[in-house]
């Protein structure tokens, strides 16, 4: 019942600070326990977040975050005349991220950047190609370090995207001509 002169509470989430406080029936988690409790991220809901990650997860993670990048990239990436389908590969050892373009005249144009995992570290490469003719072929780079080889996907990444444009007029042109 409520009380004379106060307005009941309305339903919904609970305010923010009851929202970011742990339930009494849990343990406390203190550190360093691995695990942190965090409420309120979804909606009001629980969500259990690990507090330390061992470096594979994290590069894992890192990975993941660079391959959605340039997916991201290459998805803004459009000519209004030319038709576009995305390119996504993953295979066990390899993802290949990027675009192809279908000009006027039935050629297949790609956009696309490599990583691959062996066992002497990774190998990062991007190309932009015609058919059989490879218009940019930007070098294999190798490495043993996870983070250089992100790094340097990234890199490659924003040089296909920022020669896409060019290379796609200069297409059209040679179609036109």
């Amino acid at each position: 019942m409520a009380t004379p002169g106060r307005t009941p509470p309305l339903p919904g989430p609970p305010p923010p600070a009851a929202r970011t406080a742990a339930p009494a029936t849990l343990p406390a988690l203190t550190p360093p326990h691995p695990l942190v409790l965090l409420a309120g991220l979804t909606g009001g809901g629980k969500v259990i977040y690990p507090l330390l990650v061992d470096s594979e997860s994290r590069a894992a993670a890192d990975l993941l975050a660079a391959l959605c990048r340039a997916a991201e990239g290459f998805a803004k990436l459009r000519h209004p005349f030319i038709r576009r389908e995305p390119l996504s590969r993953l295979d066990p050892a390899r993802a290949v991220v990027g675009t192809d373009f279908v000009l006027p005249d039935g050629r297949m144009v790609r956009f696309a950047v490599t990583l691959a995992a062996g066992d002497d570290g990774f190998r990062v490469g991007g190309e932009v190609s015609v058919e059989e003719r490879v218009l940019l072929d930007l070098p294999a780079h190798s490495t043993a370090a996870v983070r250089e080889a992100l790094a340097v996907f990234d890199d490659y990444t924003a040089e296909v995207l920022s020669r896409a444009p060019l290379f796609l007029e200069e297409l059209i042109e040679e179609i036109s001509a």
